[in-house]
């Protein structure tokens, strides 16, 4: 992970969960770990409690698994938080919308594999729904480039960022269909 000065830190938490940055610095000061930090806001943001109060119940003996359950959030609730992160950061990118990126994250795709598609996608002039199809439990997304007649260097930087490494399945629900609700 990049390093990050406290002001970056913070900035970035309040951005992500509307935490105050004096209090992520003040967190920080006091050598709280990083990921603690991280772990209070998003969970402070799903909760509606406040940042200071879920990073003061993580203790040497409670971890946030406890914590998690003792403040009524869901798995379910965690995962639409990450997607929702996720499809900002690859919005970012410039390369798809963050709607069309949080609908195929929702639907089961991993952010890498929406991330590559929504690339190859833009440019190929292709629909990211049919690039994600072409990838396959037995080929990379380096394959799925020269199919569609791009060079596969055009991959590397998403490479460089220690992200990804071509073989598995790309992570969506099987042949279209759509993940049941629980």
């Amino acid at each position: 992970m990049k390093q990050m000065n406290p002001d970056e830190a913070a900035k970035r938490l309040h951005k992500t969960f509307g935490v105050s940055e004096d209090e992520v610095k003040a967190a920080l000061k006091e050598k709280r770990d990083f990921r603690d930090i991280g772990q209070a806001a998003m969970l402070a943001k799903i909760s509606g409690k406040s940042f200071s109060d879920v990073l003061a119940m993580k203790t040497q003996d409670k971890h946030w698994p406890e914590i998690t359950k003792e403040l009524g959030i869901k798995p379910e609730q965690i995962r639409a938080q990450m997607n929702e992160i996720s499809a900002e950061r690859i919005a970012q990118r410039g390369n798809i919308d963050k709607d069309k990126a949080l609908s195929l994250l929702n639907s089961g795709y991993r952010p890498m594999d929406v991330s590559v598609a929504a690339k190859l996608a833009k440019l190929s002039n292709k629909d990211i729904q049919t690039v994600l199809d072409m990838k396959k439990i037995n080929n990379r997304w380096g394959d799925v480039a020269e199919q569609l007649g791009v060079d596969r260097s055009a991959l590397r930087p998403n490479m460089e960022k220690g992200g990804f490494h071509g073989h598995g399945p790309q992570g969506g629900p099987p042949d279209g269909e759509m993940p049941e609700e629980n």
